[in-house]
């Protein structure tokens, strides 16, 4: 397995004085084979000279960097201005040898019209918006990837639309095992539905109450059918992550698979315990398609 760390799981210890350098050699130190960088310390102004440097840091360490990831919102009416901000981090991206660049669409999870567009409405923008930034990655050789993520580009047959919708040679989807609980579908429902064409996976665990119940806290987000969603120690939560990652390994995937820890545990904790039984799941996926495989030739 291709483990990688997505960096933003170590959350706010970045503002308390983490480095990027310090979370790399935590990663290391962890058992990570990559690390999944975004716009944070040095790299949150798009500073080039800083991500060439970090890039080399990786890589002295061993380190792979498949995708450099961040926050985009591209529905509103200022989108064009956001089109070159992600651009300025497509460079960022390059000069530290990622090969993906991924950032988000419509990212709000929020049940207001002005953070919910209607879907049909906002796409023929968020096509435009995507196809100048695939442009642009093009010059670098870098796959855009995007992943299942909100309330509007979520959900199979409405993030279908939008992937069939961009019609360019340099995009790829990311399977976010946990985003698409979000909109009440299954993991396995999206991974079954993309498998040839996933590029990167984010894998990252909730725990699900019903919204018939009262709010459990501010620790809780709110699905887009109101139900109750809090981020845990992968292995924690809801995600059948065996028979997930059996349909990858079925379809061939051999990409990285990036540990967006999202919970209120110690992120040293989420991680390394996340990290521990992402390799069981792993190992038992392997396992359980590998038998199939047997019994198929008798």
């Amino acid at each position: 397995m291709k483990s990688c760390l997505f960096l933003c799981s170590f959350g706010s210890r970045f503002t308390q004085g983490l480095s990027l350098k310090e979370a790399v050699d935590l990663a290391v130190e962890y058992g990570f084979n990559a690390v999944e960088p975004y716009p944070v310390n040095e790299l949150s102004t798009g500073n080039l000279s800083a991500a060439k440097e970090f890039g080399e840091y990786c890589s002295k360490k061993g380190v792979d960097i498949p995708c450099f990831s961040m926050l985009g919102s591209l529905e509103g009416k200022d989108y064009k201005d956001e089109v070159e901000r992600l651009k300025g981090f497509v460079d960022v991206a390059a000069a530290m040898g990622a090969r993906m660049f991924h950032h988000t669409l419509v990212p709000s999870l929020r049940h207001t019209a002005e953070h919910m567009p209607i879907y049909k409405q906002i796409l023929p923008q968020l096509i435009s918006a995507c196809e100048e930034i695939c442009d642009y990655a093009a010059k670098y050789n870098i796959t855009c990837v995007y992943e299942d993520q909100g309330f509007v580009i979520n959900g199979v047959r409405a993030y279908e639309e939008f992937y069939l919708s961009l019609d360019k040679p340099n995009k790829g989807i990311i399977a976010d095992l946990g985003n698409i609980l979000f909109v009440g579908e299954k993991p396995q429902d999206f991974t079954g539905h993309f498998a040839p064409f996933i590029k990167h996976v984010h894998v990252k665990d909730y725990l699900l109450k019903s919204g018939n119940s009262p709010f459990p806290g501010n620790e809780w987000y709110i699905a887009a059918n109101g139900d109750y969603i809090r981020g845990t120690v992968l292995g924690h939560g809801i995600v059948n992550f065996v028979q997930t990652i059996n349909v990858l390994l079925r379809a061939g995937y051999d990409g990285y698979y990036s540990i967006e820890f999202d919970g209120i545990e110690p992120p040293e904790i989420g991680i390394q315990n996340g990290l521990r039984n992402l390799r069981y799941y792993y190992e038992e996926a392997v396992r359980q398609v590998s038998l199939s495989k047997e019994r198929a030739l008798l």
